[in-house]
């Protein structure tokens, strides 16, 4: 059986997208995927039902709102367990005005359930987008100057209270109450113990880790790389009290970001957080915009960009358990990054959808059964050549000596093949000309091309672009690939995902 067909026997065809999107946030709600737009000009709102395969609208978001990489998060609501809460932010830049969201989510697939909800005398209307609002206080996660765009948050249970935790650019990590959206007293802002240069905290993985299953007891998890400052209490004996009378008051959540993986634990009763050292591997570390699952204790990673610009198909595996990486000996039919993956119900089947393949977005929906992705025989161990430290290095020093630190583990643990590094230079000279073009460029012309690169076929318009536009003459054959990323992109995207400028 040819390698081809392996690949089409794993994925289920489903029906398409009623719309193009891009890193969707999509949320599980009984046999329902719930995604929330998730491009430029995609502000609708469906529910797919999961045994229909057919999918409902659900609402729109306003038009102006930004959604470049926002985030939706669901809460369980207790007084009804006909919905659920949702709550939506981020996906503005800096200097843009930030939006938090909230609805009260019934099943538009339940016509008993809406018309309850159009007798009723609420007077917050369901499936319905409305400024969240707490106390009389309509509240906001981010400021104005913050740059959200695509952020990570997760909502994560200790067993028996939840928090929201919010990380986006450069480096942020913060704390709110998942109640009332109240950030914990002095601890906004904190910042996540990061390397490299230019690295940015956007389009990452941010995957909570629920009770019961603590990861207390991972042996091959190294110990602390940096514990954050821990604030002082007005009565501190009681707080030390609090501390031993709730022993499970502990959030614990991973966190990757290109070469950077991090257990991240935050102490409530202490008010501190707690940042462990992950291994990394280097087919993984030059990776984003990837698509992510996590099932048991195991985190699927699909697709992604790579530094070149190039969209790859691979699958890695990490193990929470052990602290280790594998890679699939399946793969993707095709390239993808910017897509979406979702469990269903049971954690049965795995859905992938939208993003971009072959620099084109898609409206493809697939599934595919988890345990294809889990079984040890179909997988091939990655070595990591990161290593773990036991040190009390300060962020402030880690910072500082990045770029040393990086330049020694180039010269000392890696080979580096001089053909890369000439590919690297000559893509950052490419992406240096097309920062330029699109400067020049009005915004009605950027406006053209974005619609035209999203109406055409890749050929017709890499075709179009290079004989009958009054720029092909600029380019090489091979810079188009470049050139339609920074079309959909804009020039300061591309900087951020290259990290070459």
């Amino acid at each position: 059986m040819s390698n081809q067909t392996k690949k089409v026997e794993l994925f289920h065809p489903l029906q398409r997208l009623p719309i193009l999107v891009e890193n969707s946030p999509c949320v599980l709600y009984r046999n329902e995927l719930l995604f929330f737009g998730g491009h430029f000009k995609a502000n609708e709102c469906y529910s797919y039902h999961i045994l229909k395969d057919q999918y409902k609208r659900i609402c729109t978001y306003s038009t102006d709102i930004a959604l470049n990489g926002h985030c939706v998060v669901k809460r369980e609501n207790p007084y009804n367990s006909n919905e659920i809460i949702l709550y939506s932010f981020g996906g503005q830049g800096p200097n843009e005005r930030k939006t938090t969201l909230m609805m009260r989510y019934v099943s538009v697939w339940d016509e008993g359930n809406n018309d309850w909800h159009k007798q009723s005398q609420h007077k917050v209307t369901a499936n319905e987008w409305r400024p969240f609002v707490c106390d009389t206080i309509q509240r906001t996660i981010g400021e104005f100057q913050d740059d959200m765009r695509g952020m990570r948050a997760a909502v994560v249970s200790n067993g028996t209270d939840e928090l929201l935790f919010v990380t986006y650019r450069p480096n942020r990590i913060v704390v709110y109450d998942a109640d009332t959206l109240r950030p914990l007293t002095q601890l906004c802002k904190e910042q996540l113990p990061m390397t490299g240069i230019k690295v940015e905290v956007a389009f990452h993985c941010l995957i909570p880790i629920s009770f019961p299953y603590v990861t207390t007891t991972t042996g091959n998890i190294p110990p602390p790389l940096k514990r954050a400052r821990t604030l002082s209490s007005p009565n501190q004996s009681q707080s030390q009290s609090q501390s031993q009378s709730r022993g499970n008051d502990v959030y614990e959540m991973l966190f990757f970001c290109r070469h950077n993986g991090l257990l991240i634990r935050f102490n409530r009763a202490k008010a501190a957080f707690e940042y462990r050292t992950l291994n990394v591997p280097d087919s993984f570390s030059t990776l984003s915009r990837c698509s992510f699952v996590c099932i048991d204790d195991a985190v699927l990673f699909f697709g992604g960009m790579d530094a070149l610009l190039r969209c790859v198909n691979v699958v890695h595996v990490y193990s929470i358990k052990h602290n280790t990486w594998a890679k699939s000996e399946h793969t993707l039919p095709a390239g993808l990054y910017g897509s979406t993956a979702c469990l269903n119900i049971h954690n049965k089947f795995i859905h992938i959808f939208g993003g971009f393949s072959d620099q084109l977005m898609v409206s493809n929906h697939m599934r595919t059964r988890a345990t294809d992705w889990l079984t040890p025989q179909h997988t091939t161990t990655i070595t990591t050549t990161t290593t773990t430290t036991t040190t009390t290095t300060t962020l402030s020093q880690l910072n500082d000596s990045a770029l040393l630190s990086n330049t020694n583990d180039d010269n000392n643990n890696k080979s580096i093949n001089n053909n890369n590094v000439s590919d690297m230079d000559n893509k950052s000279k490419v992406i240096k000309t097309c920062v330029d073009w699109w400067g020049r460029l009005t915004e009605s012309e950027k406006a053209d091309l974005f619609d035209k690169l999203n109406k055409l076929p890749q050929d017709q318009f890499l075709a179009w672009f290079k004989s009958t536009s009054k720029w092909g003459g600029n380019f090489t054959h091979q810079d188009l690939p470049i050139v339609c990323c920074t079309i959909k992109y804009g020039w300061a995207n591309v900087c951020i995902q290259t990290h070459m400028i």
